[in-house]
């Protein structure tokens, strides 16, 4: 009875590391399938941060990532086929890419607008210059007259 009991436990217990052994691996295959498919996606964004910051729109939107759609839709069902031509695509570009924007103009003389920081995610605006001088004025250490005892 006691090597039954033990031997219907040992085989429910293999059963359920063999469902989570299944479920873990069909996670890490859709992981690294999610991760190749964006890999020419990054590559592209990758080479439109060479060219000038004037010229990335047109370029890179109206020109490279609509040929990189069109070229891996085209392999559509395929998806070794299609991260492969996309990764192609994409690395021919990002090669090119500074010979690209030397003839479109000056690459390092223009400079993205650095993003401001202040309510990013939620469009807060600002914090008036005044709650920092107010912030200022409460972190400086407190100087107190030293007392003498002696009088």
């Amino acid at each position: 009875m006691k090597s039954a009991l033990l031997v219907l436990a040992a085989g429910f217990i293999s059963l359920v590391v063999l469902l989570v052994f299944e479920l873990v691996k069909a996670m890490v295959v859709t992981e690294a399938q999610t991760r190749l498919e964006r890999l020419p996606l990054a590559l592209l964004r990758l080479a439109r941060r060479r060219l000038p910051v004037s010229h990335r729109t047109s370029v890179y939107d109206e020109e490279w990532l609509p040929e990189l759609l069109f070229v891996t839709r085209e392999t559509e069902g395929l998806p070794i086929t299609r991260v492969v031509r996309g990764t192609s695509f994409a690395l021919g570009l990002l090669v090119s890419s500074r010979s690209i924007a030397r003839r479109l103009g000056s690459v390092r003389t223009e400079r993205e607008p650095a993003p401001n920081p202040s309510g990013w995610a939620l469009n807060i605006p600002p914090p008036p210059r005044l709650f920092f001088r107010i912030m200022r004025a409460v972190r400086r250490p407190v100087t107190r007259p030293r007392v003498d005892d002696h009088g």
